[in-house]
């Protein structure tokens, strides 16, 4: 019984402070500012979320579909390799070999190339994710042919069709020696990424020519997040691994993520203002209701009950906001992509012009939709017991007097 009065009562705090006319003008106002500053804190947490997880998706859809995923040593059977792996993990095993390099011009840009075969999947998600000017590398040309990067041409001042001079270093017997190589350039292509500007695709054969090695792997999984594990099982059985893109763009990947915790920890500040509202709301509503509060315990409440009458009240004002701003970041992240293209067509603005990106990415993922309110939630029932404490320590009695 005791409980469902105090719910009760906390229920009619809130609704009496939101809309009730006989609450003072100042408690309607905190319980208001708490309500709107924690729905657009929420609100915004989502948002900025959904965009930064966009970002992060995008940019690693693009970077997989033309970086090696795990590349293996090539003196091991393919059908071992094969062996070695769940099947169902692996999407193609192709030979490759690649070597960094320097093109020679007016000015020297740094170029990876690699070596594919005519069956790797890179071919295939060039031409379905990206674009391609001209045509592939053929193995059998008699002329040695190479795709570049579009953003790489440009800043080096090739054409299609032109020629272009690649610096490899090469160690010999201990001693630097370098080895020029010029190409002929049978396509440009443009992934929308940063790789765009540091790689080059010519065939595996003419690689394996050029620097005399021989072919490696290259795997390709279904799964790119899985290649922790799949690197586990290669180990596991004897295969030798000499990259995994996990290690090699490490560092690309954590810049992002660690953006995305900066971003959240300043609109966390947004939040951080609303519990201020709610704890200076909380604490309103208990000195305007100390006369009630001693009744209730004239009438045979406890203090502790009390108190909860108060927390109920803080909480249920926290969870009306929190779903409000669920709902509206929910909302509004989905319709975010829209709204810009909308404002985009009408005055010409762009927040992703000059990028990598034809339009925003928006990636709502619903675990950090709970992470956010669910984390929120907690710091507001630590506010509004932080905010309750005050009634523990006081002597309710006088107000009766």
């Amino acid at each position: 019984m005791a409980l469902k009065l105090v719910i009760t009562l906390g229920v009619q705090l809130v609704a009496r402070g939101l809309w009730g006319r006989r609450s003072e003008r100042l408690s309607r106002f905190l319980a208001w500012t708490t309500v709107i500053s924690l729905t657009l804190g929420i609100a915004a947490l989502i948002m900025m979320t959904s965009v930064m997880n966009g970002f992060d998706m995008t940019l690693r859809s693009r970077l997989l579909s033309i970086v090696p995923h795990l590349v293996v040593d090539g003196r091991q059977a393919r059908s071992s390799v094969i062996a070695g792996t769940e099947s169902a993990q692996l999407t193609a095993v192709s030979s490759f070999l690649s070597a960094e390099g320097m093109i020679i011009g007016d000015e020297q840009f740094y170029v990876k190339v690699q070596g594919v075969s005519d069956q790797d999947p890179i071919r295939r998600s060039l031409e379905n994710q990206g674009t391609l000017i001209g045509r592939w590398p053929e193995p059998n040309s008699g002329v040695a042919e190479i795709a570049i990067g579009a953003p790489l041409a440009r800043r080096a001042d090739l054409v299609l069709g032109g020629d272009v001079l690649i610096l490899f270093p090469r160690v010999e017997r201990g001693r630097l020696q370098p080895l020029w190589h010029r190409f002929k350039i049978t396509g440009l292509f443009s992934m929308g990424a940063e790789v765009d500007y540091v790689t080059a695709i010519t065939t595996v054969a003419e690689m394996s020519t050029l620097l005399g090695e021989s072919n490696q792997w290259r795997l390709t999984l279904s799964d790119p997040t899985t290649v922790t594990h799949v690197k586990t099982q290669l180990q596991v059985a004897g295969i030798n691994l000499i990259s995994s893109w996990d290690e090699d763009y490490a560092s690309f990947f954590r810049a992002v993520k660690t953006e995305k915790y900066m971003m959240a920890a300043l609109l966390g500040l947004l939040v951080l203002l609303s519990l201020i509202s709610l704890l200076s709301s909380v604490q309103r509503t208990l000195a305007e209701k100390r006369g009630v509060a001693s009744m209730l315990q004239a009438s045979g409440l406890t203090k502790f009950e009390i108190q909860c009458v108060f927390m109920t009240y803080g909480a249920s004002l926290s969870i009306f906001a929190l779903a409000l701003g669920a709902i509206l970041g929910s909302l509004a992240s989905i319709a975010l992509p829209t709204w810009m293209a909308w404002i985009e067509s009408i005055t010409g603005f762009s927040v992703v012009r000059g990028s990598y990106f034809t339009d925003l990415p928006v990636d709502l993922r619903w675990n950090d939709v709970v992470l956010i309110v669910g984390g929120s939630f907690a710091a507001s029932l630590a506010t509004v017991r932080y905010a309750c404490q005050s009634l523990s320590g006081e002597d309710l009695t006088v107000w009766l007097r």
